[in-house]
């Protein structure tokens, strides 16, 4: 792909990640808080609003971004190239969203083993795909957008069967409620989208437009390095925020202050370790996954390993069990 493509795919990929964050703000934040309270009789009809509200939440917001490309197209801001890069990557992004709401209920209902049975299965799958694209020649961005749509498809599929017969729409009672109760929660994880964006990898578009496409990609070549930690956090976060949903309405706030530094504590001292591994072999890790290419010194890798101690920061807090 060169330093080109790989440029191309994380401002594309960055797009994917906005789209993330808003459905993270108005989905998937408040079903990890709501959704374990839910009485037994209401899960079905939860489930049935949070499809609906996935789907056209995300669904209006990728179908904006396609028309924001189309119309960047054809007064020639555009060109083809990128038009058809965009438009796939937003198409990844809807599939991706699905994906990740079938992600979520697996911890919401405290099976982190499906969860992670998912995410294996689609890593076999995306490996699959880019390994049999390398075969034919170098992949094109639009091709390796292809394969994660493809992978997300074949995952989503096979996970709609494990929610057959539990999936019913609401009455306009609950309906209402369930929408208030997103709302009030999800308007200050909205919010916080633009902060996340900055620190997610939404850098790679002042990166490009300052610099280059080319220098983007080297750019995302460091940050290989640093994104295994976060989707450490992250994954962390998304397995213990249902549980503490369950309790922390019990707690009075001295507790609940004791029991978050409970869980950040152990996690920035994580952080620490990872920073230092990068700090020492950096430079050896880049050389080894990208065969000398990239052409990255130390002082990057080393500016990465100080991202990776915010980073753990940004993962376990910007979630709240009750209040965000």
């Amino acid at each position: 792909m060169g330093a080109d493509g790989l440029g191309v795919f994380a401002i594309t990929g960055a797009i994917v990640l906005i789209v993330n964050a808003f459905q993270n703000s108005a989905v998937l934040e408040a079903m990890s808080v709501f959704g374990p309270r839910r009485p037994p009789a209401e899960r079905r009809k939860y489930l049935g609003f949070l499809f609906a509200l996935d789907v056209l939440w995300v669904g209006g917001i990728t179908g904006l971004g396609a028309l924001v490309a189309a119309i960047g197209n054809m007064v020639g801001a555009l060109d083809q190239e990128f038009l058809f890069v965009a438009l796939s990557c937003l198409g990844y992004a809807n599939l991706l969203a699905l994906q990740q709401l079938f992600r979520r209920q697996f911890y919401v209902e405290h099976h982190p083993s499906a969860a992670l049975t998912q995410s294996f299965s689609f890593l076999l799958l995306v490996l699959s795909g880019l390994l049999f694209l390398s075969e034919i020649g170098t992949p094109s961005v639009t091709q390796v957008y292809g394969v994660l749509a493809a992978s997300s498809v074949i995952v989503c599929i096979v996970q709609s069967r494990r929610f057959r017969g539990r999936v019913a729409l609401p009455d306009m009672t609950l309906l209402r409620q369930y929408c208030i109760e997103h709302f009030r929660y999800g308007r200050w994880v909205l919010l916080t989208v633009p902060f996340s964006i900055g620190m997610y990898q939404g850098y790679y578009f002042l990166v490009g437009y300052l610099l280059s496409v080319e220098q983007t990609g080297l750019l995302r070549a460091v940050d290989t390095l640093v994104i295994p930690f976060q989707q450490i956090g992250i994954g962390l976060s998304m397995m213990f925020i249902p549980i503490a949903s369950r309790h922390v309405d019990d707690m009075p706030v001295s507790k609940q202050w004791a029991y978050a530094r409970q869980l950040l504590i152990p996690l920035m001292a994580l952080a620490a370790v990872y920073a230092g591994l990068l700090l020492l072999f950096g430079e050896e890790l880049l050389d080894l996954v990208f065969g000398g290419e990239c052409g990255c010194r130390r002082r990057s890798a080393a500016g990465d390993g100080l991202h990776a101690r915010c980073a753990s920061g940004g993962a376990s807090s910007r979630s709240g069990s009750h209040r965000p």
